[in-house]
C-alpha cells in the first residue's frame, strides 16, 4: 500500500472539488424536482386541455382512465388530484391510435 503526503493546499483544493460536486448534483436534483412539479396539471387545467368537464375529469381518474395523485391522501379533505402533462398526452395518443 502506498501512502500518500498532502500538503494542507492540496488537501483543501481536494475538498473544495468534492464539496462543489456535490452542491451541483443537490442542484440538479433539486432542477429536476422543480420541473417535475411544473408538469402536475391541477382538474381545472386537464378539463381545459382535454375540453372536458372537471366533473369528467374526476371521473376518469375514479375509473383509473387517467392516473393522478391525491394531494389530500390520509386526511379527511376532499381530494385534490393532480394529474401529470406526460399522461394527459399519452390519454390523446390512445384517443387517437
Amino acid at each position: 500500500m502506498e501512502v500518500v503526503v498532502l500538503s494542507p493546499a492540496q488537501l483543501e483544493n481536494i475538498i473544495n472539488r468534492a464539496v462543489a460536486a456535490a452542491l451541483e448534483s443537490t442542484a440538479a436534483a433539486a432542477t429536476s424536482s422543480a420541473k417535475a412539479a411544473a408538469n402536475l396539471l391541477t382538474i381545472r387545467e386537464t378539463a381545459k386541455r382535454l375540453h372536458k368537464s372537471e366533473k369528467t375529469i374526476r371521473e376518469y381518474i375514479k375509473l383509473g382512465v387517467l392516473p393522478a395523485v391525491n394531494a389530500n391522501r390520509g386526511t379527511t379533505l376532499r381530494p385534490s388530484y393532480s394529474v401529470l402533462e406526460a399522461d394527459v398526452n399519452a390519454y390523446v395518443k390512445r384517443l387517437r391510435a
